[in-house]
């Protein structure tokens, strides 16, 4: 049986990983155990309010989510309209942890890795010092929760994200339900990838915004 040669393209300045499918499989024995397989096609981003891109939306409705730190291999690897299949854990019934994605296209694949050892990242306080304030309106399209079923991310018609403070986010109950109006004002970015701000007040319109302070000791 004849053995195939394998190549690796490793771009050491960003950490980015592409495997051929065949060279990834090599690596199998190294993956968590119990990863699903899923295939799809990439729809649009999801970006963090730091305009990092931090998942990908299938259009079978599935969030694909991968660290923000990956943010620029995962936008060079995959465009909306492009075909995936993906190796990962479910989280929920449509949301997907990625260890791998593939562009089924050109056949190359991003594997999950940690951030850099040598890479700088800001604090966060310094970080919200550089966004701007950004408002939102519209209905809701979807509404995105973390493991314990609180809403963390409302997504607007309009593909813009408002992230909720983790802190604040069971006090939004109330103001958030699939197809109703929504409005928030915040810090975040616009940038070609998409439109995402992490929300200082909130309300079902933009006169009717309301600190999450406010909201929080209404409860």
């Amino acid at each position: 049986m004849q053995t195939m040669h394998k190549t690796i393209l490793v771009l050491m300045l960003t950490g980015f990983v592409v495997l051929t499918p065949t060279a990834y499989a090599k690596n199998e024995k190294h993956a968590q155990p119990a990863l699903t397989s899923l295939q799809g096609k990439a729809v649009r981003y999801l970006i963090n309010p730091f305009g990092e891109v931090d998942g990908v939306f299938l259009d079978n409705g599935t969030l694909v989510r991968m660290p923000p730190h990956m943010s620029g291999d995962v936008a060079e690897l995959v465009k909306p309209g492009d075909p995936v299949a993906l190796q990962g854990t479910l989280e929920g019934k449509s949301s997907f942890n990625a260890y791998s994605i593939t562009n089924t296209a050109s056949d190359q694949t991003l594997v999950r890795r940690k951030p850099a050892w040598n890479g700088k990242v800001m604090p966060k306080e310094l970080r919200v010092a550089e966004l701007k304030e950004i408002s939102a309106h519209g209905n809701i399209e979807r509404i995105i929760t973390d493991k314990q079923g609180e809403p963390r991310i409302i997504l607007l018609a309009d593909g813009t994200n408002v992230r909720l403070p983790k802190d604040t986010a069971k006090d939004a109950f109330s103001l958030i339900n699939t197809g109703a109006p929504f409005a928030a004002k915040g810090s975040g970015t616009e940038t070609r990838y998409g439109r995402s701000l992490e929300a200082s007040t909130i309300g079902t319109s933009p006169a009717s915004l309301k600190p999450l302070s406010v909201l929080r000791a209404s409860h």
